[in-house]
């Protein structure tokens, strides 16, 4: 018999522990029902949640944390944001977006050092993670260091040519340098 929890995982232990019903046949007796909530929840766990605190449940995972932290960012909520991503970055500490979605919302409340800080921490989590080079691109050019700044998407560039925000930031930069050559052709990618 194939471990059900383990290909199916979190949904299906669900699905056959809490309405056992709805199996046909109902193949699943007391005794499986434990091995596939165990089995599930090995998986949950091991999708990115140690070694932080303890998850919650199926949706409190860092993914999670970083998608909603984006939105509040996106709705100009920085504050719950920078919530957000704190609860990412403790459900997992390596998770290297968290310490960007910290960055960003540092950034926009104008704490440059907090943001610097966080960006660099995500480089160093990850260091082929592509939003944290743009994130210190565009801390550095709020800082006035453009020369920094273009050196960082320079990098972002190099790891990934089709990403268009490190073209987008880079050209913004080269706007803010009156190099509008070059803002034009990171523009125009």
């Amino acid at each position: 018999m194939f471990n059900v929890g383990r290909e199916c995982g979190m949904y299906c232990w669900t699905s056959c522990t809490l309405i056992p019903n709805t199996i046909s046949g109902n193949i699943f007796d007391d005794r499986n029902k434990n091995a596939i909530k165990d089995s599930a929840e090995a998986n949950f766990v091991s999708a990115g949640t140690v070694p932080g605190e303890a998850s919650l449940g199926p949706t409190d995972t860092p993914e999670q944390h970083y998608a909603a932290g984006m939105k509040l960012v996106e709705a100009r909520d920085y504050r719950k944001a920078l919530d957000a991503f704190e609860r990412a970055k403790a459900l997992n500490p390596d998770f290297a977006p968290a310490y960007e979605g910290i960055g960003l919302a540092q950034l926009a409340l104008g704490d440059l050092a907090a943001a610097e800080a966080a960006m660099k921490t995500a480089k160093g989590k990850d260091d082929k993670y592509v939003p944290a080079y743009v994130g210190l691109g565009r801390v550095l050019t709020a800082k006035g260091d453009t020369r920094g700044a273009l050196r960082e998407y320079g990098f972002a560039v190099e790891l990934d040519p089709k990403n268009p925000m490190s073209y987008f930031y880079r050209g913004l930069t080269h706007l803010v340098t009156y190099d509008f050559r070059r803002a034009e052709a990171d523009f125009a990618q």
